[in-house]
């Protein structure tokens, strides 16, 4: 037999005693509740401070591999717009404003340097002012 059903056993007689025997076993089951959910929220902390740090390298490499991704397509934009202007065609610098490659005498009032804008129906050069294309017609 336990214990506590030797105590039970001899305070059968006893209400009091019986009372204080229940208060001390509600006791040391509260304990243990106390200890286990103490336990239970460390395992839940340490778990969440695990998942915040392999979030956070999570977030790191992709913001590392979204600044390779830029800066490369930044290198290829701008190799191909070395390669145009060493062909002497036309570098596109925005939104259908392009200007002449570096075969094209250089700016100082020639009217090859000036900006210019290109057709997105025929790909033809028109002044800046042009609401319609002078080759096709085309809205610029």
């Amino acid at each position: 037999m336990s214990e506590e059903q030797l105590l039970a056993l001899n305070t059968a007689g006893s209400p009091e005693a019986a009372a204080a025997i229940r208060a001390k076993c509600e006791a040391m089951a509260g304990t243990k509740s106390a200890e286990e959910r103490a336990n239970l929220m460390e395992r839940l902390v340490e778990s969440e401070r695990s998942h915040s740090a392999e979030l956070s390298a999570a977030h790191q490499d992709a913001a590392e591999r979204a600044a390779r991704q830029q800066t490369e397509a930044l290198q290829a934009v701008k190799e191909m717009g070395i390669a145009a202007a060493q062909a002497g065609g036309t570098v596109v610098l925005g939104a259908g404003v392009a200007q002449p490659g570096a075969g094209a005498a250089p700016s100082g009032g020639s009217s090859s340097s000036r900006p210019v804008l290109v057709c997105p129906h025929c790909r033809a050069e028109n002044d800046p002012g042009n609401k319609h294309c002078d080759n096709c017609g085309e809205r610029l």
